[in-house]
């Protein structure tokens, strides 16, 4: 039986999945065994994924060597070894860079910065009703009906205001301006000239200022924690198991107890726990802080669940597995 292993994507703001509920489901129906790497910040819910077994974030590392590990993103910087086949990795950014690069080369052929210098006054004109008035219009006239249907897409006037001021920029304008220059229709060059000035004017101001608009308007928020130390398992760790990071909430049921008086599960055991950047041995009396990250190494990475205590935690991407 073919064995399909759908990993986690660990890249950072990376929320989509290569395989819908829908597509778990026909491969169950066609045979297929499926994997499935728990992710909190996927786009679509855990709960919708049904009949597949459940892994740990990571755990693809340890996987049996039989199985197809399927991602879409580039795989972590580490020194992990690839003994896997995997599939669809780095498709799409491959495919997406190839497409840029021809595009560049394109625009090298048929850009003349001579004829841009007579239409920059009129550029200039229309990135300002773009950016002052086409687009917050478009966002608002977008965002108002589909408020209506859900309350996910409801948003405030700050959200707004940042989303109006992404812009005209990328490739997909220029692209669009080509086809009426490849086809020879009248005043083509005017438009692909005025287009061009556009984007690269647009990409330079709003792009710039996006990020202090955002912090401006109140809309960053706290920067993920950095994951201060990575243990890996090698050599002939026993397929399945891994290396979680768990990082305690004040509201974890672990904080303020002490290592010996938990109920530790017995596929599991803690390895270290390092607190404010200090390494700290995991002995009985151990009492737990809020933020103490507590690696454990579990011997069944496919457990569906971390144990109540260390509930609710944030998870950090594992360190290894």
């Amino acid at each position: 039986m073919t064995h399909i292993w759908i990993r986690a994507e660990e890249r950072p703001n990376e929320q989509r999945v290569g395989v819908t509920p829908d597509g778990v489901a026909e491969l169950l129906r066609a045979g297929f065994q499926v994997t499935l790497e728990e992710d909190p910040t996927r786009a679509i819910s855990l709960a919708d994924y049904k009949g597949c077994r459940l892994a740990a974030t990571g755990s693809w590392r340890n996987a049996p060597k039989d199985a197809i590990i399927f991602g879409l993103k580039e795989l972590p910087d580490d020194d992990s070894p690839l003994v896997h086949r995997h599939n669809i990795q780095s498709f799409m950014d491959g495919m997406a860079w190839g497409a840029q690069i021809l595009m560049f080369v394109l625009l090298g052929l048929l850009v003349v910065p001579a004829e841009l210098v007579p239409h920059i006054p009129t550029a200039l004109l229309l990135t300002v009703g773009l950016i002052l008035v086409a687009r917050p219009l478009s966002v608002m006239l977008t965002i108002a009906p589909l408020g209506l249907l859900h309350k996910r897409f409801r948003f405030s006037w700050r959200e707004q205001a940042l989303l109006s001021w992404a812009g005209l920029k990328g490739a997909v304008p220029i692209i669009l301006a080509l086809v009426p220059l490849l086809n020879d229709v009248p005043g083509s060059t005017f438009i692909f000239n005025v287009t061009f000035v556009c984007v690269v004017v647009g990409t330079a101001v709003q792009g710039l200022s996006i990020a202090p608009l955002a912090r401006w308007l109140g809309l960053t928020g706290a920067p993920e924690p950095e994951e201060p130390l990575r243990i890996e398992l090698v050599g002939a760790a026993p397929p399945g198991s891994a290396v979680l990071d768990l990082r305690l909430l004040p509201d974890a049921p672990a904080v303020g107890q002490r290592l010996a008086d938990l109920d530790i599960p017995a596929h599991m055991v803690v390895a270290v726990v390092v607190r404010n950047g200090t390494l700290i041995a995991p002995r009985g009396a151990l009492r737990f802080q809020p933020d103490d990250h507590v690696y454990v190494i579990m011997e069944d990475a496919e457990a569906n669940h971390l144990p109540r205590v260390f509930v609710p935690v944030a998870s950090s991407p594992p360190s290894s597995s």
